[in-house]
């Protein structure tokens, strides 16, 4: 009796973590000639780059923006890294490419975290890194257009080596932000409903972006890099442009609809119109439209059902900007009016996904409902409460035995202990969907 508890308690089931925007390590590899600046490396070869602290200086910033650049190849109609660039991620399927930004640190200290505490949280728990815990970095530049030919194939495998290697135990899958993105495409357009029935349990979808959100509009209109926004110049600004992930998180005018997303002395400018609307305002070059044509091709589709266990896990507390008003004309700074979200993705994409997908699969949507900043885009992947939240749903069946959607809404949650603890004053509040 004690080995089968043993047995039970050390089978668990094998989780993949993708992370969000930025929050994969990149590496680069270019020959002589690449380089436009001349206090720029003359050649990479798998050099680590996103981020390389000693790129976020002046004048060596300009290097770093010249590699986060994408590129449209006409000829192929496809989004690639611009020609004599190789991009790459270390340790696909360990923790170093998700777990910090700064992959490399300095003198051992990190100060952009990705997963970092969470992959922490899920070994405290008695996961193993490579074992029953893996890692998905990906190119997050060339989402989605540029990513999916490369990447889904590889995310595909990685599940399937973590079931084989957990005795054919079916999957976890956690997508982060921009990651939701990708395990929402992968399960819809990727793989088959056999495929996803033998390898995959479940899947979160952590503070997903889906749907896009305005402050991608944000970005676009004033040409900054959202990480590091106080980094100005032509090269910046190049990029601004040309980085594809920015257009495919333009809103979707599926899920958005009529909420203006620009208002002005023109009107009102809804999601489907704001590609047209930035070209118009001159806030692309020539050369760069094509680009944004081709990535903003993904807002206009209607993201399917994934057809597996889901959890919808967000945060609907903090204001989250939906308009940028140019009451005062389109040269002034713009009055923002705010919807509830996580401060940077609004909730009325995880509560879309709620009321549309109907496949006969579990399907809840976790609304954690704080206003406190811990609960923001950020907190939401370092967050302890989430963190259990998470680990609740991986590792019971609790809330997939109903079939069907509904929402949770949390109560008031108290964080303490330097934050890594926290209790709920208050209960759970469950609410089918019809």
């Amino acid at each position: 009796m004690l080995a089968f508890l043993g047995a039970l308690a050390s089978s668990k089931t094998p989780i993949v973590l993708l992370p969000g925007l930025y929050g994969s390590a990149l590496t680069a590899t270019y020959e002589k000639g690449y380089a436009k600046h001349w206090y720029c490396p003359k050649k990479q070869d798998n050099d680590l780059f996103w981020v390389n602290l000693k790129y976020v200086v002046p004048p060596t910033f300009n290097c770093l923006f010249e590699m986060l650049s994408g590129y449209y190849d006409e000829a192929k109609d496809m989004v690639t890294s611009p020609p004599g660039l190789t991009v790459d991620v270390p340790d696909f399927g360990g923790e170093a490419g998700i777990a910090y930004v700064d992959a490399k640190g300095i003198f051992g200290l990190h100060f952009i975290e990705s997963f970092h505490s969470m992959l922490e949280y899920l070994k405290d728990k008695g996961y193993t890194i490579k074992k029953d815990l893996f890692g998905a970095p990906y190119d997050w530049r060339l989402a989605m257009n540029g990513l999916e030919p490369t990447f889904f194939p590889k995310l595909k495998t990685l599940i399937e080596t973590a079931y084989t290697l957990n005795d054919n135990t079916k999957v976890a899958v956690l997508g982060y932000s921009c990651g939701g993105i990708c395990i929402q495409r992968f399960f819809a357009n990727f793989v088959d409903a056999e495929w996803k029935e033998k390898y995959i349990a479940k899947a979160i979808f952590l503070a997903p972006a889906f749907a896009g959100s305005p402050m991608t509009v944000d970005v676009a209109w004033n040409r900054y890099f959202p990480i590091l926004p106080i980094l100005k110049s032509d090269t910046v600004t190049q990029t601004a442009e040309t980085v594809p992930c920015v257009h495919s998180l333009f809103p979707n005018p599926n899920i958005f609809g009529d909420k203006p997303i620009i208002s002005g002395p023109e009107g009102d400018v809804v999601a489907k119109d704001i590609p047209d609307f930035l070209v118009k305002k001159g806030k692309f070059h020539e050369e760069n439209i094509k680009l944004m044509r081709k990535n903003t091709e993904i807002i206009y589709e209607t993201p399917k059902d994934p057809g597996v266990h889901l959890m919808m896990l967000y945060n609907s507390g903090v204001k989250t900007a939906m308009t940028m008003n140019f009451k005062d004309g389109y040269d002034k700074k713009p009055e923002v009016i705010y919807e509830g979200g996580d401060g940077t993705v609004p909730s009325i994409g995880p509560e879309w996904g709620c009321n549309n997908w109907k496949s006969d699969k579990a399907l809840v949507c976790y609304d954690v409902s704080q206003e406190d900043d811990d609960f923001s885009h950020a907190g939401m992947s370092t967050n302890a409460a989430v963190h259990d939240i998470i680990y609740k749903f991986v590792s019971t069946e609790e809330w997939v035995q109903t079939k069907g959607a509904r929402f949770i809404k949390a109560p008031k949650i108290e964080l303490y202990n330097n934050k890594t603890q926290y209790r709920f004053l208050g209960k759970e509040k469950v609410i089918p969907v019809e």
